[in-house]
């Protein structure tokens, strides 16, 4: 079967490209929002609480919404979704989506800066993130189909796609076990439900951060037998999603907030699989001779951006801990976050390349992966060092730079935040470029990035 037979009546790869880049479009509203929210000639004429809503806005469509939407568009381009349940789960989480933004920019709800999942105790914001998730949900039921595929990228995005399934599951496991005893809409209470699925997602996100990894390998010419090594370590996070969802069954709620179970097995389950990965792929950080195009360089540069961050982060964990609440802990999560949003980066150029839509800008293409990367290593650096010498976390702590290696430290942290900053702008603005001017058909190129992937989309739909 041809590859482009998986497209057949699903959702085109320009309409899951043009939600992401609406998300990403949306959450620099958010932020613009919530600068403008912070001068004092609008403080009048602006809603007390408008600031931390705006933020959780802002949060939510970065680091919820759009990390979950590009694993949907890497489902798709492995052959994991398509037909009437793909065109099903898209327009739910554009819907989850819209109703996400609405509550955001009206000012409506108290914010909760919750971990994982920050949120708005507003019955539209809630139901808006249900729907949301209940989208991807289905997404990644239909993915979890190729469990069976004989591609081993297939079945690593499958096993993401489990651990997406887990972490949802584990969610719903606890608000049913709470609207057994009260009101889930209040914001302790979800509180409680996002603490245990936000931890759970952590093992979906590197799972499938992975995949794309293995994507972008495979696009710049490592050998077969080292990429199936490599992968074979996403079989370890659907065990630790397991042990979650099950602590989520058996203890309650309260008991699971206050117990530092979802911490350690976070901490075990993702830190021991991903150092594993990260030493595996060493070898394979050589670009090979022959890849020219601009989609394979910017694969590698992607990789070993990706690579770098997550170094970073695990050094910071393993070296220097996370026990005192100093900005070591956003130094670390900000390394292995970004990690997750280069690779995806990576696979939007590839995606488009396989579409047969011309890259603007090749040189600053290739770059960007890395300006983003080396931008957010120099952030990541200047919080590690601050946390160091005692900065505490979640302020700004002026205070702080009287000390002359604080001084460096935070200078240095900011240098990297506006570098950061700009390499995601340029990501947004070639992407975007690309997806505007495009003209090319599926037919143009395959729009599968593996082959034999049209059967694993049959078969996963007849399955549903």
């Amino acid at each position: 079967m041809n590859d482009t037979t998986q497209l057949h009546d699903g959702i085109s790869t320009r309409g899951w490209l043009n939600l992401a880049m609406g998300v990403l479009g949306l959450a620099g509203i958010m932020a613009l929002l919530v600068g403008l929210a912070r001068i004092p000639a609008l403080g009048p004429y602006v809603p007390p609480l408008y600031f931390k809503v705006a933020l959780v806005g802002h949060v939510d469509l970065l680091l919820v919404v759009w990390y979950l939407v590009m694993p949907v568009l890497l489902w798709r381009h492995l052959g994991l979704l398509g037909g009437k349940w793909e065109r099903l789960s898209f327009g739910i989480i554009a819907a989850g989506t819209l109703a996400v933004v609405a509550p955001s920019v009206a000012g409506w709800g108290e914010p909760v800066m919750a971990n994982y999942i920050p949120f708005l105790v507003h019955p539209a914001f809630v139901a808006g993130l249900a729907v949301f998730l209940a989208g991807i949900g289905m997404a990644a039921l239909q993915a979890a189909g190729g469990l069976r595929a004989a591609s081993p990228l297939a079945r690593a995005g499958a096993l993401g796609a489990v651990c997406v399934l887990g972490s949802l599951a584990a969610m719903m496991i606890v608000a049913w076990r709470i609207a057994a005893q009260g009101d889930v809409v209040s914001k302790d209470n979800l509180a409680r439900i996002f603490w245990v699925g936000g931890h759970l997602q952590q093992f979906a996100h590197t799972a499938l951060m992975l995949t794309a990894v293995g994507v972008l390998l495979k696009e710049r010419g490592c050998r077969e037998s080292d990429l199936r090594r490599f992968l074979s370590i996403i079989h370890l996070y659907p065990l630790g999603v397991l042990i979650g969802v099950a602590a989520g069954a058996v203890l309650e709620p309260e008991a699971l907030l206050k117990s530092p179970l979802m911490t350690d097995l976070k901490s075990w389950g993702v830190g021991i699989p991903t150092v594993l990965a990260v030493l595996l792929s060493l070898p394979m950080w050589r670009r090979e001779r022959g890849v020219r195009s601009v989609a394979g360089r910017a694969a590698h540069a992607s990789v070993v951006s990706a690579m770098l961050l997550l170094i970073a982060g695990g050094w910071i964990a393993i070296f220097y801990g996370l026990g005192r609440q100093t900005t070591l802990i956003p130094g670390h999560y900000h390394a292995v976050l970004t990690a997750v949003a280069v690779a995806f980066m990576g696979l939007t150029y590839l995606v488009l390349d396989r579409e047969g839509v011309r890259l603007p800008g090749p040189r600053w293409t290739v770059l960007q992966p890395y300006f983003y990367g080396l931008g957010t290593l120099a952030l990541v650096a200047g919080m590690a060092w601050a946390g160091t010498h005692g900065a505490p976390r979640k302020t700004p702590c002026v205070a702080c730079a009287k000390d002359a290696a604080m001084f460096v430290a935070m200078n240095l942290w900011g240098l990297g935040a506006l570098l950061s900053t700009a390499g995601g702008g340029a990501y947004f603005i070639l992407a975007g470029l690309a997806i505007y001017r495009w003209t090319a058909t599926p037919a143009a190129k395959p729009g599968s990035l593996q082959s034999g992937a049209g059967e694993v989309a049959d078969e996963s739909v007849q399955r549903i």
